[in-house]
């Protein structure tokens, strides 16, 4: 059998079987209860019967209706109804799950709770018991449930919504055996068949998907279509998706093309024609779909604002990490490209199954308060609750982002510092006030006596306003603090609370394998960007905007290219600065097609004039070098990597941050090559090995 048949029709099939000659049809309206309208539109549902098993439904005029066919046949059929009504649910999911089908599926007709409570083999008292249990999940879609005392009960909705229903309700339960309608008797075998070997006829144009949203659009198409087949075309609601014109591999024309594609299979392997509205609800769903790596699909205009809203989630999920993670590419990249389709799927109600079923939350604990806090920041962009199964995707990728720097061994930690100053124990106080208030949370503080060395022993450094002969770092500061003051215990704790790597470069040993092209690509550009490094001295009076220019003409591929990286890298400035004062550096980064080749390169104030080796104009906030990271539009992906490795070790490796700042071109070039020897070896060994 193909699909679980309702108690109404297996009694009717029975009603048949049993006689070789035509039945009345007020007969069998009498025997089952039901009217003789009914008794027809049950009939609609045996074609798959009458195919597989070589029947014919035979209509007798002034006799009633009978099954011809030859006894073998005829037992054959018996047997298989007794045992597909025999199929019950094993658990209170699945059973929920069948009768949520068996609700939808019923098109708002009217039913008694004893019909589905005979189709489940349960009480009505718990068919009634289960419908409370469903009540909120319909209404989740637009859904409602309507009841009708002694009469029965419906579900009144749009067909978007039962569609969009039906189809996240099977991916909520995806059957271990594969198969929905072997387990589920939804939708009919046939269905689910065509449709798994059509998408996997396209699978050049799906193999961007993760396999969770390749299942999901499988299902929903097998809904789709079933709801077709049964007539129940009608509207979907969804009339309008925007398109973006020219290019059909940009903005929506993509999802617009791909979504032309299933419609034609659709067409030849069904002989069904989806409506334009139907056409636009694909879309959607393509849409809604996540890419494994890089997706296909573009934010078109909405791209500088997903981007900004990639920040503020940023920001919010640690303030203090908020620096380091967004230098990271692969965050702010990959969290923006998920924000498309994510959106996408808040805004029209698609669901996608957390692949984690709920272990990151309660495994880290941390990660998923600090991930709560960025979820509100989307939940205010969109004026409305992110469910819970979106937030695990995006956990997910910082989560990644927090892996990759406790690979480079940073494990950051509150450290302990002690206060001394001689002005007066109140004045030590209002130091430590001032200090805890902006660094809560990373800072443990005590005030020490000048000579209190006992005390001193288990600190990490000493914040004074004297000078201290002792073996234990120092920051020195005045009474009352300055910014420069908060600067120093800032680069302090910056320095103090991340350990250094220890592990020694070694050369590695790694085979060529059949990807060599991708490997001797990415070498290329490694050796281009170790190449092209320079230190650049500017004016230290530059204004910042100026030295944007500057970077931008000395880098850009001609004119438009350098009109190019100056509108890139000012765009992101607009976004939030890159300015980090915590490192005493500026990081201007961007991927821009103006720039033709990576980019690692410093930019440093002359010396002299009393500048202290720092640029002058308080837009940078005290810094001491630029670090212009530039990477081409269309550059191989890996070396996004590469330059991660790089602005990670700004952080990772303190030696490293120093002599950016002071602007020491050969030390710099040779820790660049380290971190980059040990980066390349790890992909080569790692990735490309035979």
């Amino acid at each position: 059998m193909s699909q679980m048949i309702s108690p109404r029709l297996f009694k009717l099939l029975e009603l048949l079987l049993d006689r070789k000659e035509p039945v009345p049809v007020d007969a069998i309206a009498k025997n089952l209860g039901i009217s003789r309208r009914t008794v027809f539109r049950e009939l609609e549902n045996v074609d798959e019967l009458i195919t597989r098993y070589r029947l014919e439904l035979s209509s007798v005029p002034g006799r009633g209706i009978r099954l011809i066919c030859g006894d073998e046949d005829r037992q054959k059929l018996a047997a298989a109804l007794r045992e597909e009504h025999s199929l019950k649910p094993g658990n209170r999911q699945e059973r929920l799950l069948c009768l949520l089908l068996e609700l939808l599926s019923n098109d708002g007709i009217l039913q008694k709770l004893f019909y589905y409570a005979d189709f489940l083999g349960v009480s009505e008292a718990t068919v009634s018991s289960d419908l409370d249990a469903l009540e909120p999940v319909l209404g989740e879609y637009g859904l409602t449930l309507i009841r009708k005392p002694g009469q029965g009960v419906y579900v009144l909705g749009g067909e978007a919504d039962i569609r969009s229903a039906m189809t996240a309700a099977l991916l909520r339960e995806k059957p271990d055996i594969g198969s929905y309608a072997h387990a589920y008797g939804y939708p009919p075998r046939e269905t689910e068949h065509a449709v798994r070997e059509l998408c996997g006829r396209l699978k050049p144009h799906l193999d961007w998907m993760t396999e969770a949203s390749l299942e999901m659009l499988g299902v929903f198409l097998m809904v789709t279509v079933e709801r077709i087949q049964k007539g129940r075309s009608g509207e979907t609601g969804i009339q309008d998706v925007p398109q973006s014109g020219g290019d059909t591999g940009s903005g929506t024309a993509f999802q617009v093309q791909l979504a032309e594609t299933l419609t034609e299979g659709i067409r030849r392997r069904f002989a069904l024609e989806l409506g334009p509205e139907e056409k636009n609800s694909l879309v959607l769903r393509i849409q809604s779909c996540r890419a494994k790596l890089h997706t296909p699909l573009s934010a078109g205009d909405a791209a500088e604002e997903l981007n900004a809203l990639t920040f503020k989630m940023i920001d919010a999920f640690d303030p203090s990490l908020a620096p380091i993670l967004k230098t990271d590419e692969q965050l702010t990249e990959g969290l923006s490209r998920h924000l498309l389709p994510a959106i996408t799927r808040i805004e029209h109600h698609v669901k996608l199954p957390d692949p984690f079923q709920g272990q990151l939350d309660s495994q880290y604990p941390d990660l998923f308060e600090n991930c709560g806090r960025a979820i509100a920041v989307l939940e205010n962009h969109l004026g409305r609750p992110v469910p819970e199964g979106e937030v695990a995707f995006v956990a997910i990728h910082f989560y990644a982002a927090l892996l990759k720097i406790g690979e480079k061994n940073i494990r950051k930690r509150t450290l302990r510092a002690g206060i001394v100053c001689v002005a007066g124990i109140g004045s030590s106080y209002m130091m430590l006030s001032q200090i805890r208030k902006r660094f809560r949370g990373e800072l443990d503080l005590e005030v020490c006596a000048w000579n209190d060395n006992a005390a001193w022993d288990s600190l990490d450094f000493l914040i004074s306003t004297i000078s201290l002969e002792i073996q234990k770092p120092v920051v020195h500061v005045h009474t009352l603090l300055t910014p420069e003051d908060y600067r120093k215990i800032r680069e302090a704790i910056n320095s103090y609370a991340f350990e250094e790597k220890t592990a020694a470069l070694g050369e590695k040993r790694f085979s060529l394998p059949e990807r060599i092209g991708t490997a001797v690509a990415l070498l290329e550009k490694t050796r281009t960007l170790l190449s092209r490094f320079g230190v650049y001295p500017v004016n230290p009076s530059i204004p910042f905007e100026e030295m944007v220019r500057f970077a931008a003409d000395t880098f850009g591929r001609g004119t438009e290219g350098a009109d190019r990286i100056f509108r890139d890298l000012m765009a992101r400035e607009a976004l939030y600065t890159q300015v980090i004062e915590e490192l005493g550096i500026v990081l201007l980064h961007s991927r821009s097609a103006g720039a033709g080749e990576p980019v690692f390169a410093l930019i440093i104030p002359k010396t002299g004039g009393g500048n202290g080796g720092r640029f002058l104009d308080p837009y940078f906030r005290g810094a001491a070098a630029t670090v212009l990271m530039l990477l081409p539009q269309d550059g191989p992906p890996e070396i996004t990597q590469i330059m991660g490795a790089l602005s990670g070790a700004l952080v990772d490796t303190p030696v490293f941050l120093d002599a950016v700042r002071r602007g020491n071109g050969p030390l710099t070039r040779n820790i660049m090559e380290a971190e980059l020897s040990d980066v390349l070896a790890r992909y080569c060994g790692e990735k490309l090995k035979g």
